[in-house]
């Protein structure tokens, strides 16, 4: 059922897009653009998925310590922190394309960061008053709706700060237009270890299900923290200059008007 569901939405989508597509053009088939789209988009999938295993591996080892019974818990802990999210992550689909544009034309990483302090600013402090609210009515809402599901409630208020976190996420997006995964990834890395320090420590005296939002929500922290410095690092340093790579496409966007 679930496999059906995902191909039933991939394939409306599709269509959907293909339907609606800005640029009437007939397909054509081009190993050589195959290739380049490869070199681009390979990177962007991996740092994707380690982003993605992040989640991932905080759920089993929620199973793993506290068992089938906290990860039905735990369940309604994603869908809280998952919900809240959904407003900065439709930010980052809007500014990333105005920043893959910006980089083409300026190959100016400033330009970048000019481009998205002020919606991550006004994100941030939009989600506050969003995230305060929900910490009042998520236990009166689950008590009502779904009473089985109340111990899980002090976990849920945690994952909800999540979202704060996450208003500053486009910030990351840097280091795909600008092709610094490398820098993503020790970002990812750090994260990853904070999570896991703090995890460690809070459930040193036994697992509770708050440690794992509240461990979440450290590593995800310093994980911001680290994408903040590393786009100074980049910032600072000088811009590199476009070159030209053997499947005849710029490697770099040109410094000024520059197009692949």
């Amino acid at each position: 059922g679930l496999c059906v569901r995902a191909l039933v939405a991939a394939g409306v989508s599709t269509l959907l897009l293909y339907l609606w597509r800005p640029l009437r053009v007939k397909p054509k088939w081009s190993l050589v653009h195959l290739k380049h789209l490869l070199i681009i988009g390979a990177p962007i999938f991996a740092v994707g998925q380690l982003f993605a295993w992040w989640t991932l591996i905080n759920s089993t080892l929620v199973l793993k310590m506290v068992g089938t019974e906290g990860m039905g818990l735990y369940s309604m802990v994603l869908i809280a922190g998952s919900t809240l999210e959904l407003l900065p992550a439709a930010m980052t689909q809007v500014v990333y394309p105005r920043m893959a544009e910006e980089y083409g034309r300026s190959n100016s990483i400033p330009e970048l960061r000019r481009i998205i302090r002020r919606p991550m600013v006004f994100i941030a402090l939009g989600m506050v008053p969003v995230v305060a609210l929900a910490w009042i009515l998520v236990g009166p809402a689950v008590r009502l709706a779904v009473p089985a599901y109340a111990a899980a409630i002090p976990a849920m208020q945690w994952s909800l700060l999540m979202a704060l976190v996450h208003s500053f996420q486009p910030l990351s997006s840097v280091f795909n237009v600008a092709r610094r995964q490398d820098l993503y990834v020790a970002a990812l890395g750090i994260g990853f270890a904070i999570y896991g320090l703090f995890l460690w420590w809070l459930t040193r005296g036994g697992p509770v299900l708050t440690a794992f939002p509240q461990a979440m929500l450290a590593g995800r922290a310093a994980y911001m923290l680290a994408v903040w410095v590393f786009v100074r690092y980049l910032c600072n340093r000088r811009p590199r200059s476009p070159s030209v790579g053997g499947d005849g496409f710029e490697s770099r966007p040109a410094a000024s008007g520059g197009q692949l």
